[in-house]
C-alpha cells in the first residue's frame, strides 16, 4: 500500500481542452438544481460539464456513470442530504484515483458532511454560479493507492434498531468478519481500511425521512465506502430493508430482505458460491497487481482478454429493463418471464418413426408440437433433410417481447463462459446505407465505446470464434429496417449464413406484413402469447404478490383485458396502472393513452417532477410523434427530433400556442423538458445518444392521435400507404389505432378500416375485436374480408376470431337474437364442417347461445329419426364415485419438462368413449369423409371437426387432466400397464409393432378401467391449448384461456414408446389435420 496523497495537481484547460467534470447530485432545494441545471447547459469556458440524467431512464445506468466518471477529468457531488447514490458515487470516483468535490447546497455543510468519514474532505460552498465555478477550477480531494486484497470480509451496517440486531448476529456467526466502524477516519484513510479484505456486504437499513432525510446519515457514509471499494475491485454485495429507500444507480442487484433472520438466511445463500467468487476477485486483483510489473502498490489498470471483457460488457448492456414507470430500470432477471416459441411450418418439421434423425429433434418438431425456449431452437442441429437450416425468423406481435427475450439469452450465453457468445444487434443499424460495418464490428464498436479495449482486435475475436460455430447471431428489428435499405437485408444474412455456416441466426420481426423469409434459408417461427401462470408471475414480478393477484382479478372479468394481458408490454402497462389505482382501460389505445399520462404526470427523471404541463405536452408530443414516424427509423439525433418539433409546430397553431404559453415559445426549452421528465421519448441508452420511445408503441399511438386530429387528414394517401409491404409494415399498426380513436360516425373510420381488414390477417384480428360501436352486420361483413393467413388454414378467422368479436358486439349491447341470426345466416347443408364449427363455437364461446339441435337440423346433419347418439362410454371412476383424483404430469427425472410439475389433480365424475371415434361413427356425422376402414379411428380431422362432432353427440372434447386420468386409469407408471415397455404392443399399436399404419380400434388389452388404445393408433385431441402447467389449477383444471396450439395426447401408431405415455404432451394448431390424429368424447357425470 502507498501513502494516500489529499491534494491533486492544478492542470491547466481550455476551450480546446476543456476540463471535464461530472457532477452527481440530487437536492430538495430546486434553487441550487436550477444554478447546476444553468451551469451544466451553460458552462464556463474550459469546463465540460457532464451528467447521468439522461441515462437515470436507459437501461444501462450504472454503466454509463461509470464510464463518465473513467473519463472524467475531476468528479463533484452536490447534495443538501444524505444521499447514497451520490455517496456512492463520490466513493466510486475516489476509489478511482480521480480528484472530487463535495458542493454545500447552503452557507452550511448538511450534518452528514461534517461527520465520519467525511471530516478533513475538502467542501465548497456551490450556491450560485460563480461559486460552482470557483470549485471546479480547484483542486479537489485525490486518494491514491490500491488495497491489497486477501481473504477478509467487511460489512457495513448502520447500528440504530435493527442493525444492533444484524451486527451482534455476524459477529456471533461469523467471527472473521470485520464490522467497520466509520468513525475516527476518513475518506482518504480507506485504502488502509479495505486492505486484507476482498469482499464489502452493504447494509442499508430505513430511517425517519424527518430527521434524517433521504437515506440516512449512516447509510450515505456506507455508500461512500462501498463505491470506493468497488473501484478498488473489491466484491460489493448490497442488500436493502424492505423500507428502506431504495439505491438505484449501483450497478449492483439490491437484494431485499425483512429483517436479521432472513438476512443471515441471505447470507447463507451469498456464501454457497464463496470459493469461486473469492478466488475470481483475487484473481482479477492479481491481474492489476502484477501483470504490468507495476507492483501491489500502484494503481495498475486491469488486463482482461477481450473476449471476457466483451462478456461483462454483454451482462451489462443488457442487463436492466426499460425503465417504464420509474427513475431506474429494474435487473431483466427479477421481471423476466419465460416466453415460448412455436415453429411454424409443420410440413418442413413432419418426421416419421423411422426417420434417422435423433428422437430429442424429432420431438422438438412442429409435429410433435413442442414449446420451445429461444435457447432451444437455436441448439437444434441443421438438418438440410428435413428442412432444419438453423437459420430462424422469430415473429411476433407489437409487445410480445423479441427483443426482451433476445437481451435476456444474450445475458445468459455472456455468463456461461463455456458456451458460445452471443452477437445482438439491431439489423436496422446493419442495413443503413451508410454503414460499412459487418455485425462484428457493429456489435465491438458498442462494446468498447467507454473503454480502452480495441474495437478491431475485439471484432476479430469475435469473428474467428463464430468460424468455429461458437457465436449466436440475434438480429433485431427486420420489420424496422428503412425501406431504402430493405434491399440490403437479404445479401447481409446470405452473407452471414454462408461466411458461418455453422452458427445459428435468429431475425425478430412483427407478423404484420411479414412477406416471408428474407433469404431463402430462414424458417419462421412464432412468439407465443404469455399463458396464465407467466402472467400472473409477469404482475408479481413488477408490483408484487398482493398487488398482482388483485390486478388479476380485475383483468379476468374483462374479456378484452384477458386478451391484452396475453402480450408481455401491455401487460407491464396494466401492472404500472393498477400500481397507481388507475382505472384498467379496454383497449390497446386506451391503454397507451393512459400509459402516456402516467409518464408525464408523474415524471421520469433523477428529479421525479412531472412535465411543466402534462396536458400540453401531450398535444405537442402527438403531432411530433407523427413526423419522426414520416422522417423513418426508429432513433434520431436530438437536432432531428428538433426539426421533427419545428416542422410540427408550422403546421399547427395548437403546437406553437402549447409551446408560446408553457415553454415560453422555445423549441428547446420544450425538448430539454421532454428528456429529462417526460420518459415516452429521450436519449435512453444515455446522455448524447440518439433519442427514442420507451417502446415503438407509444410513437406509433401518439401518431394515430395526431391523425385523428387533423381534420383535413389524407385519407386515400394513407390507404395508399397500406398497399405496400413496407407501407403495412411501418403504417399499420398506427392506421389499426387510429380507427380505433376516431369516433363512430366519423366518415373516416369505414375507409381505414375496410383497408386494415383487406389487407392484413394479423393486423385486421387485433383490430376488429376491440372497435366500440361496430354495427353487428358492418362487423360480419368486415371480418369474411379479411385475408387468410400466409402460412396456415385458408379461412379467413376461426371460431376464436368471431367469439371475440361477438363478445364485444355483446358488450356493445347488440341484440344477441339480431346477433344469432346474422351468424347462422349463412349456415347450409352445403357448408364445410370447419366452417360450421366455427360459427357454432362463436354463438356457444361468446354468450350469445345456440340450440343444438335448431342448428345440426338447419346445416342439414341431424338424424331424420331420433337423437344422434354417443359412442360406448366407461364411467371414471369406475367406483361410482363423484370425484376422481391422480397425481397429473412426471416427476423429476422422468419425461420431459413440459409434463412438470407434477400435482395432484381432482376431477369431477364424468364418462369417456372406451375408444377413439371410429370412421364409421363420424362418417354418420360428416358423409362426405366416408368411411373406407370403418373400425379404424378416424383421422385426418381437425380439432375444429373434432369439436364440432362432439357436440352433435351432445359431448365435449376431454380437457388433458381428464384425458390422462383416464390413460393412467389409477396407475402412476409410464403407461398403464407399468413400466416395462416390452410389453407396450400387449396395450398399443406404435411404431414397435404397427408397420406405421392405423390397426382396428379395441384389438389391444384394455387399460385396469376398460379403456382401449389410451397409448399408440392415433393421437387424440384434448380440448386445452397447449402451455405450462398452472400449479394453482387443481380442481377441474381446463388449461390456458387462449393460445397457438390444441394439445394432443395418446402417442400414434408410428410413436416410439416414449411418445405413447400416460403423461406424454404435445399439441398443434387447431386447422391441422394430420394422417395420424383423431379424438374421443367425454360427457360430464352432471
Amino acid at each position: 500500500m502507498t501513502e494516500n496523497a489529499v491534494e491533486a495537481p492544478a492542470a491547466s484547460h481550455d476551450e480546446e481542452d476543456p476540463k471535464r467534470v461530472f457532477f452527481a447530485f440530487d437536492f430538495t432545494d430546486k434553487t441550487v438544481a436550477a444554478v447546476l441545471e444553468d451551469f451544466v447547459d451553460a458552462p464556463p469556458d474550459g469546463v465540460q460539464p457532464r451528467t447521468a440524467e439522461g441515462a437515470a431512464r436507459g437501461p444501462d445506468l450504472w454503466s454509463t456513470i461509470e464510464a463518465e466518471i473513467g473519463r472524467a477529468d475531476a468528479v463533484v457531488g452536490m447534495v443538501d442530504h444524505a444521499n447514497a447514490n451520490v455517496g456512492f458515487e463520490l466513493g466510486f470516483a475516489l476509489g478511482r484515483g480521480k480528484p472530487c468535490f463535495w458542493g454545500q447546497a447552503r452557507s452550511a455543510a448538511p450534518p452528514w458532511l461534517t461527520r465520519a468519514p467525511f471530516i478533513g474532505v475538502i467542501r465548497d460552498r456551490a450556491s450560485d454560479r460563480d461559486e460552482l465555478a470557483a470549485m471546479v477550477a480547484g483542486e479537489g480531494t485525490v486518494v491514491e493507492g490500491r488495497a491489497t486484497l486477501d481473504n477478509g470480509t467487511i460489512l457495513l451496517c448502520p447500528a440504530p434498531n435493527l442493525g444492533r440486531g444484524i451486527i451482534q448476529r455476524v459477529r456471533t456467526e461469523r467471527p472473521d468478519w470485520t464490522v467497520l466502524d466509520p468513525s475516527g477516519w476518513n475518506l482518504v484513510d480507506l485504502v488502509e481500511k479495505l486492505d486484507g479484505a476482498w469482499r464489502v456486504v452493504w447494509v442499508l437499513l430505513d430511517f425517519d425521512p424527518d430527521v434524517e432525510k433521504r437515506d440516512g446519515q449512516a447509510n450515505a457514509a456506507h455508500a461512500a465506502i462501498a463505491g470506493f471499494a468497488a473501484a478498488q475491485g473489491l466484491k460489493v454485495c448490497p442488500y436493502r430493508f424492505e423500507s428502506a429507500r431504495e439505491v438505484v444507480d449501483v450497478g449492483r442487484q439490491v437484494k431485499e430482505f425483512r429483517g436479521a433472520l432472513q438476512f443471515m438466511q441471505l447470507m447463507d445463500e451469498l456464501d454457497q458460491t464463496l470459493e469461486a467468487d473469492r478466488a475470481a476477485v483475487l484473481a482479477a486483483s492479481k491481474v492489476r497487481a502484477g501483470e504490468t510489473g507495476r507492483g501491489a502498490d500502484q494503481a495498475a489498470p486491469a488486463t482482461v482478454a477481450p473476449l471476457d471483457a466483451y462478456r461483462r460488457w454483454v451482462q451489462s448492456a443488457h442487463a436492466t429493463t426499460v425503465p417504464f414507470f420509474g427513475t431506474t430500470a429494474k435487473a431483466l432477471k427479477d421481471v423476466y418471464v419465460g416466453l415460448n416459441v412455436r415453429i411454424d411450418q409443420a410440413r418442413h418439421f413432419e418426421m416419421r418413426g423411422d426417420s434417422d434423425v435423433e428422437e430429442d429433434f424429432r420431438r422438438k418438431s412442429l409435429f410433435s408440437a413442442a414449446r420451445l425456449t429461444l435457447g432451444d431452437l437455436l441448439r437444434i442441429p441443421a438438418n438440410l433433410e428435413v428442412g432444419v437450416t438453423g437459420r430462424w425468423i422469430l415473429l411476433g406481435d407489437p409487445g410480445s417481447g423479441k427483443s426482451t427475450l433476445c437481451r435476456r439469452l444474450s445475458c445468459e450465453l455472456a455468463r456461461d463462459e463455456a458456451g458460445p457468445l452471443p452477437v445482438f444487434a439491431s439489423l436496422n443499424r446493419l442495413a443503413a446505407t451508410d454503414n460499412r460495418r459487418d455485425v462484428f464490428d457493429l456489435v465491438a464498436a458498442d462494446a468498447t465505446r467507454t473503454s480502452a479495449e480495441s474495437p478491431a482486435e475485439l471484432a476479430a475475436d469475435l469473428r474467428e470464434r463464430a468460424r468455429e460455430g461458437l457465436v449466436w447471431i440475434l438480429l433485431d428489428g427486420l420489420d424496422e429496417v428503412n425501406e431504402a435499405d430493405a434491399p440490403r437485408v437479404p445479401e447481409i444474412l446470405a452473407a452471414l449464413a454462408a461466411d458461418f455456416g455453422d452458427c445459428p441466426i435468429v431475425v425478430t420481426s412483427r407478423r404484420t406484413a411479414y412477406a416471408g423469409p428474407p433469404e431463402a434459408s430462414f424458417v419462421a417461427a412464432d412468439l407465443l402469447p404469455l399463458d396464465a401462470p407467466a402472467q400472473r408471475q409477469l404482475l408479481a414480478n413488477w408490483i408484487g404478490e398482493g398487488a398482482a393477484a388483485s390486478a388479476w382479478e380485475r383483468i379476468q372479468r374483462s374479456p378484452r383485458m384477458v386478451e391484452l394481458a396475453a402480450n408481455p408490454f401491455l401487460l407491464t402497462l396494466i401492472a404500472k396502472l393498477e400500481d397507481e389505482d388507475t382505472p384498467l382501460p379496454p383497449t390497446r389505445g386506451a391503454l397507451y393513452d393512459q400509459a402516456v399520462k402516467l409518464l408525464l404526470r408523474r415524471g421520469f427523471g433523477v428529479e421525479r417532477r412531472e412535465m411543466n404541463s402534462p396536458q400540453a405536452a401531450a398535444a405537442v408530443l402527438a403531432p411530433l410523434s407523427l413526423e419522426l414516424q414520416r422522417a423513418g427509423g426508429e432513433s434520431w439525433t436530438e437536432d432531428q427530433v428538433y426539426q421533427a418539433l419545428s416542422l410540427a409546430a408550422e403546421g399547427s397553431p395548437a403546437v406553437r400556442r402549447a409551446l408560446r404559453q408553457d415553454w415560453g415559445d422555445k423549441t428547446g426549452e420544450f425538448l430539454r423538458d421532454v428528456r429529462r421528465n417526460a420518459g415516452v421519448l429521450g436519449p435512453h441508452d444515455g446522455p448524447g445518444g440518439d433519442w427514442r420511445y420507451l417502446h415503438r408503441s407509444l410513437r406509433e399511438f401518439l401518431a394515430a392521435r395526431a391523425l385523428a386530429d387533423d381534420e383535413g387528414l389524407d385519407v386515400d394517401g394513407l390507404i395508399a400507404l397500406l398497399d405496400t409491404r413496407e407501407g403495412q409494415r411501418h403504417w399499420g399498426e398506427t392506421v389499426a389505432l387510429l380507427v380505433g380513436l376516431l369516433g363512430q360516425e366519423d366518415p373516416r373510420r369505414g375507409a381505414l378500416l375496410e383497408a386494415i381488414v383487406t389487407r392484413d390477417h394479423d393486423l385486421a384480428h387485433r383490430t376488429l375485436p376491440q372497435l366500440e360501436g361496430l354495427d353487428p352486420e358492418e362487423a360480419l361483413e368486415l371480418l369474411d374480408q379479411v385475408p387468410a393467413e400466409e402460412s396456415g388454414d385458408d379461412a379467413p378467422w376461426d371460431g376464436v376470431d368471431l367469439a371475440e368479436l361477438l363478445r364485444n358486439l355483446r358488450l356493445d349491447g347488440a341484440d344477441c337474437g339480431e346477433v344469432r341470426r346474422l351468424v347462422l345466416e349463412p349456415v347450409t347443408p352445403s357448408m364445410e364442417t370447419r366452417d360450421l364449427a366455427h360459427r357454432y363455437f362463436a354463438l356457444e364461446t361468446s354468450g350469445v347461445g345456440v340450440e343444438r339441435e335448431a342448428f345440426f337440423r338447419r346445416c342439414g346433419r341431424w338424424p331424420s329419426t331420433g337423437v344422434p347418439n354417443p359412442p360406448a362410454m366407461v364411467r371414471i371412476p369406475p367406483t361410482g364415485d363423484t370425484s376422481v383424483s391422480f397425481a397429473m404430469g412426471s416427476p423429476d427425472g422422468v419425461g420431459h419438462g413440459d409434463e412438470r410439475p407434477q400435482r395432484q389433480v381432482t376431477l369431477s365424475a364424468y364418462s369417456m368413449g372406451a375408444t377413439a371415434v371410429t370412421e364409421a361413427e363420424y362418417a354418420r356425422f360428416d358423409k362426405s369423409k366416408g368411411a373406407k376402414h370403418p373400425n379404424h379411428p378416424v383421422a385426418g380431422v381437425s380439432w375444429w371437426d373434432a369439436w364440432l362432432y362432439a357436440r352433435w353427440v351432445g359431448c365435449e372434447l376431454p380437457s388433458e387432466a381428464q384425458w390422462e386420468c383416464a390413460a393412467r386409469a389409477g396407475t402412476t407408471e409410464r403407461w398403464s400397464h407399468g413400466d416395462d415397455e416390452a410389453e407396450l404392443g400387449e396395450y398399443a399399436w406404435f411404431n414397435g409393432n404397427s408397420e406405421n399404419r392405423r390397426h382396428d380400434v379395441g384389438t389391444r388389452k384394455a387399460n385396469p378401467w376398460g379403456l382401449l388404445d389410451m397409448h399408440g393408433n392415433v393421437r387424440e385431441w384434448c380440448a386445452d391449448w397447449l402451455g405450462e402447467y398452472d400449479e394453482a389449477q387443481t380442481e377441474d383444471p381446463s388449461g390456458l384461456a387462449a393460445g397457438a396450439d390444441r394439445v394432443l395426447r395418446g402417442g400414434c401408431c408410428w410413436d416410439f414408446a416414449d411418445g405413447c405415455r400416460s403423461a406424454y404432451r404435445n399439441g398443434l394448431r387447431p386447422w391441422w389435420r394430420g394422417d395420424y390424429v383423431g379424438f374421443r368424447v367425454v360427457l360430464p357425470s352432471s
